[in-house]
């Protein structure tokens, strides 16, 4: 059930090619409490963000305190996703503090996951 399967205190967004439980070959969507990542979801193909297309794309998320914000970015087609989920992080994660990661799967197919380049940024809370 996906990397955090089984995980109580977490949360998850995914990046997901394998449609195994209808949502779409192209979805996106916000995951806690160790729930697998499938549905419900959100369907990226109408932005022009084609995941399986293979071409790199940037994801940026920012949390203002009540709203995760996902941007996708194809860096070939410059076609732009964006999705706000309303998300409590601590009191998913059950503290102020967490560990971020990565995880990924292939389904039924074969994939090639690669992360380029991250970086995290903490920024004060606003006054």
């Amino acid at each position: 059930p996906g990397g955090t399967g089984g995980m109580p205190n977490s949360l998850a967004i995914k990046f997901d090619l394998y449609s195994n439980s209808g949502e779409g070959s192209d979805s996106t969507g916000l995951y806690t409490a160790g729930a697998s990542p499938t549905i419900p979801a959100i369907n990226l193909a109408p932005s022009g963000i084609l995941l399986a297309k293979g071409n790199p794309i940037l994801a940026s998320l920012t949390y203002d305190g009540t709203t995760l914000t996902l941007t996708l970015t194809d860096q070939v087609t410059k076609k732009t996703f964006t999705q706000g989920f309303t998300v409590n992080i601590p009191s998913v994660v059950n503290a102020n503090a967490a560990y971020v990661g990565f995880t990924g799967g292939t389904g039924g197919y074969t994939a090639l996951q690669r992360i380029l380049n991250w970086t995290y940024t903490q920024t004060a809370p606003a006054q």
